[in-house]
């Protein structure tokens, strides 16, 4: 198996030259073949010549990329398909339907090309460039995707031919004998069509089965050490269940530890959580007695105090009287003597209104 991919590179473009060559032999170089489409030998190898075109571009990508060694340049089970469609075309071509012995069929370029060269070259492509020992099971299945609708085609198409339209004098209806219903009826196709279906898969199991040998070695291998390991598994889950025991044991002892334990330390708390309440409501007790001593001493004290301030009041107001009383007797001696000297001034007035009347009179 061949991992440089310049080397695929230069055999696959090497081998789609083949295939394109045959393809254009397939359409005709001077007389156009219409046909060409009727035909699996045509159809498998166009199938195969896409194939490759998408391995050289897959390539082509993974040098780009500086990645020059690998295998994967396509879908697996495209190949894989591919590899058994144009197998059977090998097959079938080179037994049932050519004499591979006779001149005429080497002679014919297009029936060499098409049923010998390129079948073998696409295989020569799988086995020295493609991935090996990754076939998976379920590709000898996908394969029969391809026969069934190529055979439903020929078989719907021939159906139209005989019972609808007439077929011209150029157009084949059915390129096989083994798919003619005209001669072998639906009864005779089936049979070919079920065996060919066996066929298909089988070819797909036997190369899944060879390609995957170092994984059945591989597989041998894990399997002994699967038993190995279970044996280990099995030692040490035993162990490990005695281990479990032994741990619930202790975890059950210790959980009943840890009830006591907190059971204890309930107890502990609610004891100062009493004690904090009764203390609490001793405080509470003396402090109100304390506030009450105060409040009665405060009271006591006011009142004292409001007593001396009331006697001193009465002291002042009592003052306070003689000092108006004494006031009033003072404001009425003057008031007496205010009086007095209007009366003497009236006095003085009129004795000298008489004074200047006389003297008017005299004159």
């Amino acid at each position: 198996m061949i991992k440089n991919r310049f080397i695929h590179l230069f055999g696959r473009v090497a081998i789609l030259c083949v295939m394109l060559s045959a393809t254009i032999l397939s359409l005709g170089i001077e007389t156009p073949k219409p046909n060409f489409y009727v035909f699996y030998t045509n159809l498998s190898n166009y199938f195969c010549m896409l194939v490759v075109i998408a391995e050289i571009i897959g390539t082509i990508v993974k040098l780009n990329k500086n990645d020059i060694r690998g295998n994967e340049d396509i879908d697996g089970g495209i190949k894989f398909a591919a590899l058994i469609d144009i197998l059977v075309t090998f097959l079938i071509a080179n037994t049932i339907l050519f004499d591979i012995t006779s001149v005429s069929y080497w002679t014919d370029a297009l029936n060499v090309l098409f049923h010998f060269v390129c079948p073998i070259l696409f295989w020569l492509d799988w086995i020295l460039f493609a991935k090996h020992n990754n076939t998976r099971w379920y590709y000898a299945l996908e394969i029969l995707i391809f026969p069934i609708m190529y055979i439903a085609f020929i078989l719907i198409r021939g159906f139209i031919l005989d019972n609808i339209i007439a077929p011209a004098e150029w157009q084949v209806v059915y390129p096989y004998f083994f798919l003619n219903v005209a001669e072998l009826g639906y009864n005779g196709v089936g049979l070919w069509v079920f065996a060919l279906c066996g066929g298909f898969v089988t070819f797909g199991y036997l190369i899944c089965i060879l390609d995957n040998i170092p994984n059945y070695k591989r597989f041998a291998e894990e399997r002994k050490l699967r038993k190995i390991a279970r044996k280990q598994a099995k030692a040490h889950y035993k162990k490990e269940k005695i281990e479990n025991k032994v741990a619930k044991k202790l975890e059950t002892k210790a959980r009943k530890q840890a009830k006591k334990q907190a059971k204890k330390d309930e107890q502990e708390s609610k004891i100062e959580t009493y004690t904090a309440e009764i203390e609490a409501e001793m405080k509470a007790k003396d402090a109100q007695k304390q506030a009450k001593l105060d409040a009665a001493k405060q009271a006591k004290q006011a009142k004292i105090e409001a007593e001396i301030k009331a006697k001193e009041d009465a002291k002042q107001a009592k003052l306070n009287a003689k000092q108006a009383k004494k006031d009033y007797h003072d404001a009425k001696a003057k008031a007496k003597q205010v009086k007095k000297g209007k009366v003497v001034s009236e006095n003085k007035t009129q004795n000298s209104e008489t004074k200047n009347e006389t003297t008017e009179t005299e004159r």
